[in-house]
């Protein structure tokens, strides 16, 4: 009795292992950034429709299908969703911040017979740092870009799709 359980819970226990081992793959409707040589050479954005024979099919939205042959494709990238910019926009803001306070306590304080003190000017640019920071910050979390992971091509097979949905499969060999 006990022999007899070994076969089926395997069956059911060992795709899930490997299926929870592999990598990421290709999905149909995945968003592909393609860098084609021939016969349409440039830069084409689009989503992944399948794959005809050789050929990948990429969807370029409003109805447009166009098969591009596995061969002319020199760059392959797979979008792997957008990413906020808010740091880059706050170290920006921060920056212009540290310039207008600068350039304000170099019209206020230099020259004159009283100089500002390290704390004054520490004062100014905590004062005036802060809101072009914010204004970065926000402007940056707004700009989102399309983070691309680039794929070698020679793993541009049919065979690195994976289906959605539920697959069964068997192997007997003897």
């Amino acid at each position: 009795m006990r022999n007899g359980l070994i076969i089926p819970v395997a069956l059911l226990v060992l795709p899930t292992n490997l299926l929870a081992q592999a990598t990421d793959t290709l999905r149909i409707g995945a968003r592909l950034r393609l860098s084609v040589a021939a016969p349409a050479a440039g830069t084409m954005i689009g989503t992944f429709a399948g794959w005809q024979a050789d050929s990948l099919l990429l969807d370029l939205g409003s109805g447009t299908l166009r098969v591009l042959p596995v061969e002319y494709i020199n760059r392959f990238e797979v979008s792997r969703g957008k990413k906020s910019n808010a740091g880059k926009g706050a170290a920006v803001g921060l920056l212009v911040g540290a310039v207008a306070t600068a350039l304000l306590s170099s019209a206020f304080c230099w020259g004159h017979e009283n100089p500002c003190q390290v704390d004054e000017l520490f004062l100014a640019f905590a004062r005036i740092a802060p809101l072009p920071t914010v204004l970065g910050a926000l402007i940056g979390a707004a700009a989102r870009s399309e983070r691309w992971e680039s794929i070698p091509l020679s793993q541009l097979t049919p065979e690195t799709i994976r289906p959605r949905g539920l697959s069964i499969g068997l192997a007997w060999r003897f």
